[in-house]
C-alpha cells in the first residue's frame, strides 16, 4: 500500500495569491488618499480661519467702542508738532486788512505796515493748554500779526526768517496765541485778543 502524500501547492501559486492580496490593499489605500487629503485640508482651514475671525472681531469691537467725542466734546486732533500753551493751531483765510496803526511808535513796523486783520477760521488742528476759549470753524476773529502782513523781506530785511505777506483772500496756517483782554476793572466780558507770529501761506 502506497502511503498517502499531501500535495503542497507550488510556491509560484502562493506567491501569486500573496501578490494579489497586496495589490488589493494598495488599491484600497489609493482610493482612500483623496478622501484623507480633503479632510486634512478642511481641518487646516478650520483651525486657521477661526483665530483670524476672533482677532478681527476684537479689533472691530475696539474700533466701534472708541468714541468720536470725549465727555461731549470733540476729540483733539493729532498734530505733527506739539501746540504750545495759550495757542491754537488753525488754518484760516484773510478777510480784511486794516491799515498801519497811526498811534504806534515811529520805530514800530506797525506804524508803516498793516499788522491787524480780520480772519475766518477754516479748520482747527489742535489746542495747547490754557487757551482762553475754543474757536469754531467759520468763526471770524481779529488777529494782530507780530511781523506785519507785509513780506518780511520788506518789513524785516535783516531777519533770517521768510514770510511771504498776506492779503485779503489768502489762506494761511499758523499757531494763534490767545489771551483774555484785561482792563483795570477786570476781564472785558470775555473779549479775547489773538496774535500770530510766524505763519505759512497755503494754496
Amino acid at each position: 500500500m502506497v502511503p498517502y502524500k499531501v500535495r503542497r501547492k507550488p510556491e509560484s501559486v502562493r506567491d501569486i495569491r500573496g501578490s494579489l492580496r497586496l495589490l488589493r490593499k494598495k488599491r484600497l489605500l489609493g482610493n482612500m488618499l483623496p478622501t484623507l487629503a480633503r479632510a486634512s485640508r478642511a481641518l487646516i482651514r478650520s483651525t486657521t480661519v477661526a483665530p483670524v475671525l476672533v482677532i478681527a472681531g476684537v479689533i472691530a469691537s475696539c474700533a466701534s467702542s472708541r468714541p468720536d467725542e470725549l465727555n461731549g466734546e470733540p476729540r483733539p486732533e493729532v498734530t505733527a508738532e506739539p501746540v504750545y500753551p495759550n495757542h491754537c493751531r488753525i488754518e484760516g483765510t484773510i478777510l480784511e486788512v486794516q491799515g498801519p496803526d497811526p498811534g504806534a511808535p515811529a520805530d514800530d513796523p506797525c506804524s508803516k505796515y498793516p499788522c491787524t486783520a480780520t480772519i475766518r477760521v477754516d479748520s482747527i488742528l489742535g489746542y495747547g493748554s490754557a487757551f482762553p476759549a475754543a474757536l469754531a470753524p467759520a468763526q471770524r476773529i481779529q488777529v494782530r500779526f507780530e511781523f506785519t502782513l507785509a513780506p518780511s523781506s520788506e518789513a524785516f530785511p535783516n531777519e533770517t526768517f521768510s514770510l511771504p505777506g498776506l492779503m485779503p483772500g489768502d489762506r494761511f496756517g499758523a499757531d494763534v496765541s490767545g489771551s483774555e483782554a484785561m482792563t483795570v476793572q477786570g476781564p472785558q466780558g470775555g473779549t479775547n485778543k489773538y496774535g500770530v507770529a510766524l505763519y505759512r501761506k497755503l494754496k
